[in-house]
C-alpha cells in the first residue's frame, strides 16, 4: 500500500511545474485539481502537491475608491492567514514563498508608503503567520525587480516598479524574525528552515543591526541551501550599465569578505547568480579566504574570470560533486573609460596594456588584454575537484540574458561550448552564433597618425573573435573533462 501510494505520488507529482521559466511562478495547480476529483487517494496526493508551495502574494487591486484602499490590501493578506490556519496546508506546506512588494502596475502609494518606516502591520503579521507551518523547510523571498540606490533623487518611484532599500531591509527583518519565531514555537519540534532563496537582492550592504541580530544568526544556523540572486541599479540605459554607481564597487567584495563567510562552515549548495557580470569589474571577487568544507553543489551565474587564479577559490572546494557555470565568461579584453581603473582600483596582474590608439579607440580610453582561456580553467577542474560527478556550462543566449533563467532550475542547464564564452568590458554584446566581439575596429594595431582625426575610425578593421581563436583547445578540454565526470559517476552507480 505505501509502496502504491509512492509510485502514485510520483506520476502526480509531473503535474506540477515547480518552477515556470519565464514567470518564475508555480505552475500547474490547475491540473493538480483536477486530479483531485478522480477519488479520495488521488486526492489526497494531489493535495500535498498542491499546497506544498504557498506564496504570501500582495493583493493587485485597482479600486474606484479610496476609502476601501487599505482594507482590500488587509484582505489579501487574511487569505495568506486563513491559508496557513488550515490543517490541510499546515500538514502539506514544505516551501512559503514571500514577495515583497505589489504588482508595478496595480501599485497603491497610499497603501505602500508606511512601508518605508517599517510600518506595514497588515503584512508583517501575515508573514508571522509561517509560524503555522510545522513541516516548512524552504524560505524564498522575492524581492522586485527594479532597484533604486542612494544616488536616486526622491521621486515616485514606486509607480514606475522599483524598491527601496528602506523596505527591502525591513522585509529581511521581518522574515528572519519570523523564522526564528517558528524554530521556538511548539517546543522546538517543528522541522528547521534548511534551504534559504532571495531573489533579486539589492547590490547593497545589508545593515550591521541585521546581521548581528540574533534572528537572523539562528536562521543562518540551520541554512544548508542557499541560493542568492543580486539585482543591480540601472540609472540609465547603454552597455555600460552604470558600472560607476557606487554600490557596484562595494558589494562584491562585501559578499566575499562578510556576507558568504557567515554561511561558509555548514552550507552544501550554494547558488550565486548576479544580473551583469560580476568579479573582476568594477568590484573585485577573487574568493580569496572562502572555504566552504561541506559544499557538494555549486552554481555560478555570470562570473567573469579576469586574472589566471581568480577561479582558484572554486577550485579549492574540494569536497564538490556538482558545479554549474551559468554564463560564466573570461574577460578578454577590459577597457576603462578616464579615471575609472583609479576610482575602482582594479588589480591588473595577468593584463598586458595595449598601446595608445589600438583598436582605433582615443588615447583617454585604457584597454587591457588577459590571455586566459576556457582551456585552462577546464583542464584545472578536471585534475583538481577530483570528486565531481556533475558539471555544466551553459545558460547563454540572448533570451535567457537579464533574468535568472537557471536559477530555480539548475539540473536543466545544457553542457555546451558557446560562442558567447569571452567577452569585452566596454561592450559586452558577442554574437550568440559567431562569437564576434565589438571594440572600436576590432584591430589591436595602433591607427595610424594620419587617420586618427579622421571621422569614422571605429569602422570595423578585422575580426575580433576570441572564441574562434581557442575553439579547438576549449572543445579539447570540455570533452575531457564531460568525459571524466561521467566516468566517475559510472563508478559511482549514479548513472
Amino acid at each position: 500500500m505505501a509502496r502504491t501510494v509512492e509510485v502514485l505520488s510520483l506520476i502526480i507529482g509531473h503535474l506540477f511545474v515547480a518552477e515556470g521559466e519565464e514567470k518564475y511562478r508555480p505552475k500547474g495547480q490547475g491540473d493538480l485539481r483536477n486530479a483531485r476529483l478522480v477519488c479520495r487517494r488521488w486526492s489526497e496526493v494531489a493535495t500535498r502537491h498542491l499546497f506544498r508551495h504557498v506564496a504570501l502574494v500582495h493583493p493587485n487591486w485597482m479600486p474606484d475608491w479610496e476609502d476601501d484602499i487599505e482594507l482590500l490590501a488587509e484582505c489579501g493578506f487574511r487569505k495568506f492567514k486563513q491559508l496557513t490556519a488550515s490543517p490541510t496546508v499546515q500538514h502539506a506546506a514544505r516551501c512559503a514563498d514571500i514577495f515583497s512588494a505589489p504588482d508595478p502596475d496595480q501599485r497603491e502609494y497610499d497603501v505602500w508608503e508606511p512601508w518605508e518606516t517599517g510600518s506595514y502591520e497588515p503584512f508583517t503579521s501575515a508573514i508571522d503567520r509561517i509560524v503555522d507551518l510545522p513541516k516548512l523547510q524552504e524560505v524564498r523571498i522575492r524581492f522586485a525587480d527594479g532597484v533604486v540606490g542612494d544616488t536616486i533623487e526622491n521621486d515616485p518611484w514606486w509607480e514606475y516598479g522599483f524598491e527601496h532599500p528602506d523596505t527591502r531591509f525591513h522585509l529581511l527583518r521581518a522574515v528572519f524574525k519570523a523564522i526564528h519565531n517558528r524554530s521556538t514555537a511548539n517546543g522546538g519540534s517543528n522541522t528547521k528552515v534548511k534551504t534559504l532563496t532571495i531573489q533579486n537582492l539589492q547590490n547593497k550592504a545589508l545593515p550591521e543591526d541585521i546581521l548581528s541580530s540574533e534572528p537572523f544568526r539562528s536562521t543562518v544556523k540551520e541554512i544548508t541551501n542557499l541560493r542568492l540572486q543580486i539585482a543591480h541599479e540601472y540609472n540609465e540605459p547603454g552597455p555600460d550599465h552604470d558600472l560607476d554607481l557606487p554600490d557596484r564597487r562595494t558589494f562584491d567584495p562585501w559578499l566575499q569578505n562578510t556576507f558568504l563567510p557567515i554561511f561558509a562552515d555548514q552550507v552544501t549548495t550554494l547558488h550565486l547568480a548576479q544580473n551583469d557580470f560580476w568579479g573582476t569589474w568594477p568590484g573585485y571577487f577573487d574568493g580569496q579566504g572562502l572555504h566552504f568544507p561541506n559544499l557538494t553543489s555549486l552554481t555560478l551565474r555570470a562570473f567573469a574570470i579576469g586574472h589566471h587564479d581568480q577561479f582558484d577559490w572554486v577550485l579549492r572546494q574540494k569536497t564538490l560533486q556538482t558545479l554549474r557555470l551559468d554564463h560564466c565568461v573570461i574577460a578578454s579584453y577590459i577597457t576603462f573609460e578616464p579615471g575609472q581603473l583609479e576610482a575602482w582600483n582594479s588589480p591588473t596582474h595577468d593584463w598586458t596594456r595595449y598601446p595608445h590608439w589600438a583598436f582605433g579607440l582615443d588615447p583617454i580610453f585604457k584597454t587591457f588584454n588577459f590571455p586566459g582561456t576556457w582551456e585552462t580553467v577546464f583542464d584545472k577542474i578536471q585534475d583538481q575537484l577530483t570528486n565531481l560527478v556533475d558539471f555544466r556550462t551553459g545558460g547563454y543566449g540572448s533570451r535567457h540574458w537579464g533574468s535568472p533563467y537557471y536559477f530555480f532550475t539548475p539540473e536543466r542547464m545544457p553542457c555546451l561550448l558557446s560562442p558567447q564564452r569571452y567577452i569585452t568590458t566596454w561592450c559586452t554584446d558577442v554574437d550568440e552564433n559567431s562569437g564576434e566581439m565589438e571594440l572600436g575596429n576590432g584591430d589591436p594595431t595602433p591607427l595610424p597618425e594620419e587617420l586618427r582625426r579622421v571621422p569614422n575610425t571605429w569602422v570595423k578593421r578585422r575580426e575580433l573573435n576570441r572564441a574562434k581563436e581557442t575553439r579547438d583547445g576549449d572543445w579539447r578540454a570540455l570533452k575531457a573533462l564531460v568525459e571524466t565526470v561521467a566516468k566517475r559517476r559510472r563508478q559511482k552507480g549514479l548513472c
